[in-house]
């Protein structure tokens, strides 16, 4: 988040810096064709963020640091099935977490001894 206000804020600055010299007269003087500039770089945007930006909808924050870790690209993202991912860690961290008798341990599970189940 911090990126993206940064990068926010930085495109501002430079649009309201430039914007005056780009239509004015005594500069360059495009006027409608300082769209070409900023219609190009929406594009550019666009395509970027349909490469490289992926598709989080539906997703817990397991299964995208999940995602993230095993540095799956943008494309398969939603090839990776939810509830395995999610199931996988859950059982990975209950094998990591033990108690002193070395049996996993049950502070993750429900009341009536039953596992926890992630959706």
């Amino acid at each position: 988040m911090s990126l993206s206000a940064t990068v926010n804020v930085v495109a501002a600055f430079l649009v309201s810096f430039t914007l005056p010299y780009l239509l004015n007269a005594p500069y360059a003087a495009l006027g409608a064709g300082v769209g070409w500039i900023f219609g190009s770089l929406a594009l550019l945007a666009t395509i970027f963020s349909i490469l490289y930006v992926p598709e989080t909808k539906g997703r817990n924050l397991e299964e995208l640091d999940y995602c993230f870790e095993q540095r799956v690209s943008a494309w398969r993202f939603s090839q990776i099935a939810s509830n395995g991912a999610a199931r996988e860690l859950h059982q990975l961290e209950l094998a990591k977490v033990s108690s002193f008798d070395g049996k996993p341990s049950r502070d993750m599970d429900k009341e009536d001894g039953s596992p926890v189940h992630i959706a």
